[in-house]
């Protein structure tokens, strides 16, 4: 292995480490790994000695110390002061507009903050959300005003991050329009990401001159990266498993480059000369495609082997992924936490050290190298896919020998394409006959993802993996490249014992506390595997709350909610969440006692839940549900509220609160319930001392939420939904009193989706985001 390779690699374990709060002096265990790992993949051990095993854990800790550094090196302070204000942005626009829903977003770099005298020098990208009306262009200079604030980060895991996209991209800020505020556009002058900016337009319109309208919109997104795509197509290429050829990556820059290499040999120029061209040929083509990180990767790395032989180096391919993976760290941070960054660099360096091993062992056929680099591929990234709670797809094998050949023929023949007739000006539009011609291959290609979408039962949910099986995964793979000891594989035996002994069942009570929005959702996973679902429905944005609660549940492996249970019954809360959960499987269905609210809101939504087979039934104070057994005695949910007549009083929402206990702990969940509930609940005979409860920001009234803490004394607080900027001071106030009363805050809204752990005896509680937030 590449010194620079190990190299790499120990910087990124130290930035990984930094990124999830682990101390810079705790570097001896990754330091450790690695050296094992350099011992085992060199022929001899005199070739590792103690000068390079103090160099890695020498990198591991400068890995740690620039990271975290970078994050407040290239998040600017300045516009930090001014975070969650009012105020106006004057930049200038570096990125191409992007349309998303009935707007357009652009990524503003700042240059002033305030208007006319008040104005300020400033620095930072943010990226800006404008009407669809706004004519916009690269270059131009912009004043807008809103609200400043940082992009939300993943709620729960495996979501979506926006805040690290685009930090790995140097944006660290957004900005929502301030209704009605006018935008004031200034035409700004022509400098090179103008031009790039105009080039990419000509392409985009030579390729709508071109092609057929589906063509044209997969050319744009392959060419060009044009991110306006049609859903349904982008669906049916990621059901197919093939979802990386609509993301410009080393893929397509090898394409590129092959294309100009094999034009370069044939002309009447030097070896030289040739390198100079397929150089130029990739950077343009990086920059044409907007500068995604796979495309800045797959260029890096081109630059490398072509010039590694002309400087007198010897070429070494892992070397290469080794420094394109080091700069794009350095140059952002956040990198490290993108997806699309893992999967590209896990590929790149299984394409580089097992394709050759796997061909070397099937048997000699025609297309076997062909094969043997889809399964390479393949192979590579299963792990991180796993890791981060996506699908198995079963046909993705199948359909990247099937596809990938053909995209080779179809993305440089829409490149050409699309260059000649957006660039050379004068050239008449194709007419229809030629288009559908040109089209075919294209559309040939959308076909068959489509196709292998539809195969019945071709993605397999699987539950996400631990980092400790990543591991073990990754060195089961070493072993078959033939360049390590037979120790490695004993290795990965060894980290999937001790993993299979660290989460064997001990009798533990999980309660997930997840981010939904408005509403508020939470899992319990009892010690004898019963899953059950507090659902108080609501919003996500635009989406039910439910989607996101079926995706956690896919994520951590529930297949089946045995119960579910409504505990808000109102138009927005049981439908938000009944028509997300809608066909997932469900036991029973529990909803409280008042009478025709539950069928008026969500009526049609929990006939459609679990074909229509999960039976309804209501719930009231009093009624005790048994969920199962552990080590520390009965698993028991006891419904303390309401009664027959509601809880909130005539014509008032309904709002359950239940008790559920294990051993010696309890955990009471509140709810939004308001000053009557908690009053008329207190009022009763039922223990209410737990050591976690659970409110909603709506129902943190401050008249009844001393007394309510007086009756509970809980040791932890977890307060879910979001605070609203009307409710900010008496949020405040509230939060104030649950820390004043001893008990640890953990906002949802926060922090994100937060997990409580009970053994019979003891509660505990931690965020599950990696950079989660922590309790007050």
């Amino acid at each position: 292995m590449p010194l620079l390779t190990l190299l790499a690699l120990a910087f990124l374990a130290g930035a990984a480490m930094a990124s999830r709060g682990v101390p810079p002096a705790h570097i001896a265990l990754p330091a450790a790994v690695l050296a094992g790992v350099r011992l085992a993949a060199t022929r001899s051990r005199r070739q590792a000695g103690a000068a390079e095993i103090i160099a890695l854990a020498v990198l591991v800790g400068l890995g740690g110390w620039l990271y975290a550094g970078g994050h407040a090196r290239l998040a600017p302070l300045d516009l930090a002061p001014h975070a969650g204000r009012l105020v106006s942005l004057e930049g200038v626009i570096v990125g191409d507009p992007v349309r998303a829903g009935a707007g357009q977003v652009v990524v503003l770099r700042v240059r002033y903050i305030g208007q006319g005298q008040d104005r300020t020098p400033a620095r930072g990208l943010v990226q800006c959300r404008l009407g669809p009306k706004v004519r916009l262009e690269v270059g131009d200079r912009v004043l807008v005003r809103g609200h400043l604030r940082r992009p939300r980060r993943a709620g729960n895991p495996g979501e979506f991050d926006a805040r690290m996209y685009l930090a790995a991209r140097g944006v660290h800020w957004s900005m929502d329009l301030l209704p009605g505020s006018p935008v004031e556009v200034t035409a700004g002058s022509t400098g090179l990401l103008r031009r790039l900016a105009r080039v990419r337009a000509s392409v985009r319109h030579g390729l709508d001159q071109v092609f057929t309208p589906p063509a044209a919109q997969f050319y744009r997104r392959v060419t060009v990266g044009d991110r306006t795509q049609d859903p349904e197509g982008t669906r049916a290429f990621r059901e197919a498993g093939v979802g990386h050829l609509l993301s410009i990556s080393g893929l397509h820059v090898g394409f590129v480059v092959a294309g100009v290499a094999a034009m370069a040999h044939r002309l009447p120029i030097s070896a030289l000369a040739a390198d100079v061209l397929v150089s130029a040929m990739t950077v343009s083509y990086v920059a044409l495609a907007g500068g995604e990180a796979p495309a800045v990767r797959a260029g890096l790395m081109t630059l490398a082997a072509r010039w590694s032989v002309p400087l007198g180096r010897r070429h070494e391919a892992s070397a290469a992924i080794g420094l394109a993976a080091l700069v794009l760290v350095l140059v952002a941070p956040a990198n490290l936490h993108d997806v699309g960054f893992q999967l590209s660099f896990a590929a790149t360096t299984g394409l580089t050290l097992l394709a050759g091993p796997i061909r070397r062992r099937l048997p000699a056929f025609p297309g076997r190298r062909l094969v043997a680099t889809c399964v390479a591929a393949q192979l590579s990234i299963l792990p991180i896919t796993l890791r981060h709670g996506h699908d198995l797809v079963l046909p993705a094998l199948v359909a990247n020998l099937v596809l990938i050949p053909l995209a080779g023929v179809v993305i440089p023949l829409g490149l050409v394409l699309g260059a000649v007739a957006g660039l050379i000006p004068g050239l008449p539009a194709a007419g229809p006959q030629l288009a559908r011609l040109l089209s075919a291959p294209a559309e040939l290609l959308l076909a068959g993802a489509g196709w292998f979408a539809r195969i019945p039962l071709g993605a397999i949910h699987i539950p996400a993996l631990p980092l400790s099986l990543v591991f073990a995964l990754y060195l089961a793979l070493l072993s078959l490249t033939g360049r390590v000891r037979p120790t490695l594989p004993l290795a990965a035996a060894v980290l999937l014992v001790c993993h299979a002994g660290v989460t064997a069942p001990a009798g533990r009570l999980e309660v997930t506390f997840l981010e939904v929005g408005r509403g508020d959702a939470t899992l319990i996973r009892c010690p004898s595997g019963t899953a059950v679902l507090l659902a108080g429905g609501g919003m996500a944005g635009d989406r039910p709350a439910g989607e996101r609660v079926v995706a956690m549940l896919r994520r951590t492996g529930v297949r089946r909610l045995d119960y579910l249970i409504l505990t808000t019954l109102s138009t927005e809360g049981a439908g938000g969440c009944m028509a997300g959960l809608a066909g997932f499987p469900v036991g029973v269905v529990l909803e409280g006692q008042r009478p025709g609210l539950a069928t008026a809101a969500s009526g049609d939504e929990l006939g459609r839940t679990s074909g229509s087979h999960a039976p309804r039934r209501q719930f009231g104070a009093g009624d005790r549900l048994l969920l199962g057994r552990g080590r520390a005695g009965k698993v028991g949910l006891t419904v303390l509220s309401p009664g027959p007549g509601g809880n909130a009083g005539p014509g008032g929402p309904f709002h359950g609160v239940l008790r559920l206990t294990y051993g010696q702990t309890a955990f009471l969940f509140a709810g939004d319930g308001g000053t009557y509930e908690k009053r008329r609940l207190m009022a009763s005979d039922s223990d209410l001392r737990s050591d976690l409860l659970k409110v909603g920001h709506d129902g943190m009234s401050s008249s009844s939420l001393t007394e309510l803490l007086v009756a509970v004394r809980p040791s932890h607080t977890v307060v879910v939904g979001r605070r609203s900027r009307r409710s900010e001071a008496s949020a405040r106030e509230a939060l104030a009193r649950l820390a004043g009363a001893g008990s640890r805050v953990w906002e949802i809204d926060r922090s994100g989706a937060i997990r409580a752990d009970s053994d019979g005896r003891r509660v505990t509680v931690r965020p599950l985001r990696g950079n989660g937030g922590e309790g007050r």
